[in-house]
């Protein structure tokens, strides 16, 4: 007579793949967001920011030497660089905007950044 075999369980590696997987998946995610932390799109009215190079802006502490303009509002929608480009309105509704900066990829809608020299 055989005795019938006790049922298999799930292998000790299969059932580290789950939790495995979502530990890499957040570690993954704190990475992208803290290589983007600085970046333009993240600002906020009252930070502030530097350009780097013709077509990158960074936020910095508004104590860092480094900072050159101040956010002082930021367009409600977002438009193309030509958009932008052929609106002579763009920040007028932030009177005290004495700059205005298209942030995004050309082609694509982007942010805008309306902004005063940092004193």
């Amino acid at each position: 007579m055989s005795v019938p075999s006790a049922p298999q369980g799930k292998s000790r590696g299969r059932a580290l793949i789950g939790p495995i997987f979502g530990i890499v998946i957040i570690v993954a995610a704190a990475v992208v967001w803290f290589l983007n932390r600085d970046d333009a799109t993240n600002a906020e009215v009252g930070d502030c920011i530097r350009e780097e190079g013709s077509d990158e802006l960074t936020i910095v502490d508004c104590d860092d030497p480094s900072a050159q303009w101040e956010v002082v509002g930021i367009e409600s929608e977002e438009q193309t660089y030509d958009e932008f480009m052929a609106d002579p309105d763009t920040c007028s509704a932030f009177s005290e905007a004495e700059q205005a900066w298209w942030y995004g990829e050309v082609g694509e809608e982007g942010l805008v950044l309306c902004v005063i020299p940092v004193n």
